[in-house]
């Protein structure tokens, strides 16, 4: 048994996704709650043109999908009931994670531990140099990369930063995948785990909708993209350059000060 709740995000009419993921947690042997994903093509139309706000330092690589909107009020209502929870932490996943051989004894050994981050992040697309290094076991490390990866698929959040990144976020510009990437704009500590413990099924990927309505909104040929994601990188690139100084490298929030403020509250 895990000492931290794992919470599964899914569409509910995403029948094959859900079948997918209750065979890999199956297999991992954690139960897990299932939470019934905010659906993009319900979305009231006002609503979604209410949300988004540009806030001052983000960088925008092309407007939001509904999907996308989905998918962050998806994660901002998952953070919500974190943050109301009784675990120091909890684990978030989307439905389409699958995990590593060794993913169970590595969950369980990040759970042993009182985080000295506040999102940690499980999956990476490239294999980044890390900062303030530690060994998890079975060949895992974890620490702060200058350039966090974009994937939301697999992630731990205390609960302190959950209720953080839940109020923060009431208004938003960005993928939530971005947005945590865009470490300067917010006072998280995010810290990746590697070699990536769970990753995307390439299966699943052709049933995405966020992946569908992004390829119908990058619309304007091979040039046109290349334009636009070079102007991005460029941007992201300059970014990391000059707001190095204020990435974190210990919890913003720290879970024991958290614990220690409920026992004070208690009366203990």
């Amino acid at each position: 048994m895990l000492n931290w709740p794992i919470h599964v995000i899914n569409l509910d009419r995403s029948v094959d996704r859900r079948d997918a993921i209750e065979q890999e947690m199956l297999r991992l042997g954690f139960p897990f709650r299932r939470f019934s994903a905010i659906d993009g093509a319900e979305l009231d139309r006002t609503r979604v043109n209410e949300l988004p706000v540009q806030p001052e330092h983000a960088i925008i690589k092309k407007p939001l999908t509904r999907a996308e909107i989905a998918c962050y009020l998806s994660h901002i209502a998952v953070w919500k009931e974190i943050a109301q929870g009784d675990h120091p932490a909890a684990f978030v996943f989307e439905d389409d994670a699958t995990f590593e051989r060794d993913a169970a004894a590595v969950l369980q050994e990040i759970t042993r531990r009182t985080p000295d981050w506040d999102i940690l992040k499980l999956y990476s697309d490239k294999t980044k140099n890390l900062f303030d290094r530690e060994f998890l076991g079975c060949g895992y490390y974890y620490g702060v990369a200058r350039i966090l990866p974009m994937s939301t698929i697999g992630y731990a959040i205390t609960k302190p930063a959950a209720a953080y990144m839940a109020e923060r976020a009431r208004r938003f510009s960005l993928p939530v995948d971005m947005d945590m990437k865009q470490w300067w704009n917010h006072e998280a500590c995010v810290k990746i785990v590697q070699p990536s413990i769970c990753q995307p099924s390439e299966a699943l990927q052709t049933s995405s909708e966020i992946n569908q309505d992004r390829e119908r909104l990058w619309a304007g040929g091979d040039i046109s993209r290349f334009m636009r994601n070079t102007r991005y990188q460029c941007a992201t690139k300059l970014a990391v350059f000059r707001n190095s100084h204020m990435q974190r490298r210990r919890a913003t929030w720290p879970v024991a000060s958290l614990a220690a403020g409920e026992r004070e509250k208690d009366g203990i």
